[in-house]
């Protein structure tokens, strides 16, 4: 039925027809001289008219706001997808060439050289690509910080992980940046990462809010809680998993000072989901691409 009134032929007659009703009613109105029952009830008519009118104005102005709203987020969810083909574009081409030059040194010199491709510097370009979504998103704005934490496998038990990725406005290297650290020391234990790591599980982690995060959230001193108690406002952390069962990385995001990416921890899950969850499957098939160079039969 909305759909109906709001066709531009109907529109158009609904506006145009109690302006000529009005107008024909006051024509007819006479001289005040001559006033009677008939001059009453054109005058409670052409009332009756201007109210609708009002009313019809109102209903076709709130659905034109409406409709910009609408055509607003359906432009800005075109133009993050865009960013994000864009953005997956960039990190295979750079991959693909890397990889590519990779693999002639392995095949003229026999040698495989990590410095040329790795999985940390895929990691890098990876956070830096997130990044600008977020400002897509956000309509320019820059308080984000992106980190990816990988698990190292290199030895058993692995119970080590490293923060090898980050990306932020000042592109400042974050404490924990390149550092190991162990899930099940405790002088690690009352990080949120480190925590997430040990309970393995595999659903989207989001906190919203200064002191709830400030309530997970480790810090080296009560200074520097002090000093980051408003420092971050929300936090979205999207596991990466190996054969559903594994978590191999995590692909943490933090919304800095007043930056707000959703207002509840639903919108933001819905966000998580259409937009950051590709990239942790982009960042699970790097990790299997560094593994399949580095491999070695038994």
């Amino acid at each position: 039925m909305k759909n109906f009134f709001n066709k531009p032929q109907v529109k158009n007659i609904l506006l145009a027809l109690p302006s000529l009703v009005i107008g024909a009613l006051f024509s007819s109105l006479g001289s005040w001289e001559d006033i009677t029952t008939f001059f009453w009830i054109k005058i409670s008519l052409a009332l009756l008219f201007i109210f609708i009118y009002i009313l019809l104005l109102i209903f076709y102005s709130s659905n034109e706001v409406n409709e910009r709203k609408v055509k607003g987020i359906l432009e800005d969810r075109i133009n993050a997808y865009e960013e994000i083909i864009m953005g997956i574009d960039n990190i295979c081409k750079q991959t693909s060439n890397d990889v590519n030059s990779a693999i002639h040194n392995i095949h003229e010199n026999g040698v495989l050289e990590l410095k040329i491709w790795n999985f940390d510097k895929a990691c890098m370009l990876t956070c830096s690509q997130l990044y600008n979504l977020l400002g897509e998103l956000s309509g320019g704005n820059k308080n984000f910080a992106v980190a990816y934490v990988r698990l190292i496998e290199d030895k058993k038990p692995e119970i080590e992980i490293c923060m090898n990725g980050f990306a932020n406005q000042n592109m400042h290297k974050p404490s924990i940046y390149n550092k190991k650290r162990r899930i099940d020391n405790d002088d690690y234990r009352n990080y949120h990462d480190v925590d997430l790591f040990r309970t393995g599980k595999s659903d989207i982690d989001i906190i919203i809010g200064r002191d709830k995060i400030n309530d997970v959230f480790s810090y080296s001193s009560k200074q520097s809680r002090e000093k980051n108690r408003k420092k971050y406002n929300q936090y979205i952390a999207i596991p990466v998993i190996c054969d559903d069962e594994k978590m191999i990385g995590l692909l943490e995001i933090v919304c800095l000072n007043d930056t707000m990416l959703a207002k509840t921890e639903k919108e933001a899950l819905e966000l998580a989901s259409k937009y950051f969850v590709p990239y942790s499957y982009l960042m699970l098939l790097l990790h299997k691409l560094e593994k399949a160079l580095i491999v070695k039969p038994k």
